[in-house]
């Protein structure tokens, strides 16, 4: 055990009078009795208990506001991250309730976690949620990931990377290269404006199509409305 010798007062004193009850001694009595010092270990690391209490009631407020915020995002579908993406394209309550009638009725194609509607991609994934319309989508392509351990090469995954007008980033992982190959098919037939493939000359297209930065979009539309 490590820790700090401090002189006994206050809290100290108290702990004293209760052991004498305890011991049906006089208070007086043991106070003579015993040194009027202490070991007090959480002292000795005052820095190190102050940052441990920071960071326990910082992890539970973060823990109290963001169960706040996900019942509300499951009271208000709108306030999510994925429908508040869409304020660049428009007002994010009609576009939501356009997406979900279109995904209520029959998707044009659909893998486990993506969907294709009549005008829109919908990502539903434990990485993340997604919706953007097609018709906003400028490039797609798809990237590969080899698994292993140590020497051993035991699987590969792909994800879809698909960039979007506003700077609107969406990436999609660990996928069949067969169901990112149908989603990539389908969106170039639905949009003959997308860009299909990693190049150098692709990436410098869209570079120059994008516009200002997503949050300053969203400022601007958020001013708009």
């Amino acid at each position: 055990m490590v820790g700090k010798i401090v002189k006994g007062k206050g809290t100290y004193t108290q702990f004293v009078n209760k052991l004498s009850k305890d011991l049906s001694w006089d208070s007086k009595g043991l106070s003579d009795t015993i040194t009027g010092y202490y070991l007090n270990e959480p002292e000795y690391h005052l820095k190190t208990t102050i940052f441990m209490f920071v960071f326990y009631f910082g992890t539970l407020i973060y823990a109290v506001i963001s169960l706040i915020f996900y019942i509300l995002c499951i009271r208000f579908p709108v306030l999510a991250p994925a429908c508040q993406n869409l304020v660049v394209f428009g007002n994010p309550h009609k576009l939501l309730a356009e997406a979900e009638e279109e995904l209520a009725t029959l998707p044009q194609l659909a893998t486990e976690d993506m969907f294709i509607t009549e005008h829109y991609f919908i990502m539903t994934s434990p990485y993340g949620n997604a919706i953007v319309p097609i018709k906003e989508i400028l490039w797609i392509y798809k990237y590969s990931t080899l698994h292993k351990i140590l020497w051993y090469h035991f699987s590969i995954s792909y994800t879809l990377h698909i960039s979007a007008n506003k700077h609107l980033y969406i990436h999609c992982p660990k996928n069949t290269k067969s169901d990112i190959d149908g989603i990539i098919d389908y969106l170039a037939e639905a949009n003959h404006d997308i860009l299909v493939g990693f190049s150098e000359e692709n990436r410098l297209k869209v570079q120059a199509v994008q516009g200002k930065p997503l949050h300053i979009e969203r400022l601007l539309a958020w001013k708009k409305k």
